[in-house]
């Protein structure tokens, strides 16, 4: 766990079942709901106590016209998803 003043070593990767990135309300419920047995690492990006957590809209998109699909809403989030984690990779430092 980092504590001020933040640790610069390295986190070993092997030593995890489970890495789940992101500490708002997804992550934090992805971690929860893993079973009790695994061993679990959290990263968060954010050394504040603030989230964007309040802002997400999941749910809200509906199909509402013949030219839409169920389909369409799940290939726009996998792609979002995917550009996302290409994104996060490419820039870790």
């Amino acid at each position: 766990m980092l504590r001020p003043p933040f640790s610069q070593e390295p986190i070993p990767i092997n030593n995890w079942d489970v890495i789940v990135i992101g500490a708002g309300a997804a992550g934090l419920m992805t971690c929860l709901e893993l079973p009790s047995n695994l061993k679990v690492l959290l990263l968060n990006r954010n050394t504040s106590k603030v989230s964007s957590s309040r802002w997400a809209q999941g749910g809200i998109a509906s199909v509402v016209r013949q030219d839409d699909s169920f389909d369409l809403h799940a290939d726009d989030t996998l792609k979002a998803v995917m550009d996302y984690v290409i994104f996060s990779c490419r820039n870790a430092s």
